[in-house]
């Protein structure tokens, strides 16, 4: 019987299909994780512009161009993120596996307005998922009647916490840098020894850590339009009110050993007479008198006297400071030994005194504060 050689594959036929496979690995491995890659990436950018949705909700709609996001896996091992850009009013992808710090760099440090935020500083949104909360399950500062009375405050994860600080090139350091949050509405503060954050976070996020920051807190109270105020005789607590409301002022006078009782205080047309306190008048302008810039005058409130049947150097009406006990020296237009004097106030007439005149044939008549209230008629007669 003739033996039958068993053909098999040749060194040179072996070389050839692994260097086919070679070849297809080489094209088609990369094509795979591309298509992999591309992917992650894309639903990075799904969870970026939903967050994003809700950070602008946040922000009355408003946002910095080139603040920066970073949407990343919430664990400690992470350190290169998807990193996205908020451009032309909407997220778009910067760079896959750039640092988020070098993507931070690009952030103008322009205003998001947010109501109640009081203080300036670095702006970051994060998941609720990235906090640990307090004894009950809240994002609040509490107190309980625990052993020592606190109770647990609710935290940023410190590893989340310690990724924000390295992407600031801010060094982390646990025992420096206190991560408690304390709740003002959907507003809270991060603070440490050199640097203030404004944290916000979100129940709407997914797990996935989504992070923004650049700009600084501003209220989101509309501009107000002010007009100047100056003052002649006195100095005011304000230089500039609202446009067109009425505006509160207190006018300090100028320092003096005794002050008179009423000061007329005058803008434009709008005249008043204040009474002093410790040398300050309290006063409000009404609006139609703030539409512009506008110059407050403050004098001596005076009334105004009016003699019947005699004058005052020559004078039938004079000028007396408000609100002031005054005496008058008159001259009675009809020489006599005994004149009837009779002093009304506004609507009021007083008694009638009887008066003699002194040695200059001149009555001395004395007004009270309270008559010098308001303006004054003075009439006398001879008996």
């Amino acid at each position: 019987m003739k033996n039958k050689l068993k053909k098999g594959f040749t060194i040179v036929e072996l070389v050839i299909v692994i260097a086919v496979i070679a070849i297809l690995a080489a094209v088609l491995i990369p094509t795979f994780s591309s298509i992999t890659n591309s992917a992650r990436e894309s639903a990075a950018l799904q969870e970026a512009k939903s967050g994003s949705e809700t950070i602008l909700a946040l922000t009355t709609g408003t946002l910095p161009e080139n603040s920066a996001f970073i949407v990343a896996d919430d664990e400690e091992s992470d350190t290169n993120d998807y990193t996205f850009v908020f451009a032309g009013q909407k997220i778009q992808n910067v760079n896959a596996v750039e640092e988020f710090s070098d993507v931070l760099n690009m952030c103008k440090r322009n205003d998001v307005m947010k109501s109640g935020a009081a203080t300036e500083g670095y702006i970051v949104y994060v998941s609720i998922d990235a906090l640990k909360l307090d004894d009950n399950g809240q994002v609040t500062d509490t107190v309980a009647g625990g052993a020592d009375g606190e109770a647990e405050q609710a935290t940023l994860d410190t590893h989340v916490a310690n990724r924000i600080l390295a992407a600031l090139n801010i060094p982390a350091d646990g025992a420096t840098y206190t991560y408690d949050l304390a709740q003002n509405g959907n507003y809270a503060m991060w603070t440490s020894s050199d640097i203030v954050f404004n944290i916000y976070w979100t129940s709407d996020f997914n797990p996935t850590l989504i992070a923004f920051m650049g700009g600084n807190v501003a209220d989101d109270e509309p501009e107000v339009e002010t007009v100047n105020v100056t003052c002649d005789g006195a100095t005011v607590d304000k230089t500039t009110v609202e446009k067109g409301t009425a505006a509160n002022l207190v006018l300090t006078l100028t320092a003096a050993e005794e002050y008179a009782a009423y000061y007329t205080v005058t803008v434009g047309e709008f005249t008043t007479d204040v009474q002093q306190v410790g040398g300050k008048l309290s006063v409000t302008i009404p609006s139609q008198y703030t539409g512009s810039d506008f110059n407050i005058t403050v004098k001596v409130a005076t009334v105004t006297v009016t003699i019947s049947g005699g004058n005052v150097n020559g004078k039938t009406t004079v000028e007396v400071a408000k609100g002031e006990e005054t005496t008058l020296e008159i001259t009675p237009g009809e020489t006599g030994t005994t004149y009837g004097v009779t002093v009304s106030s506004g609507e009021e007439s007083g008694e009638e005194d009887d008066i003699a005149p002194n040695g200059e044939g001149k009555l001395s008549v004395t007004l009270t504060a309270d008559q010098t209230q308001n303006n004054i008629t003075v009439s006398i007669m001879k008996k």
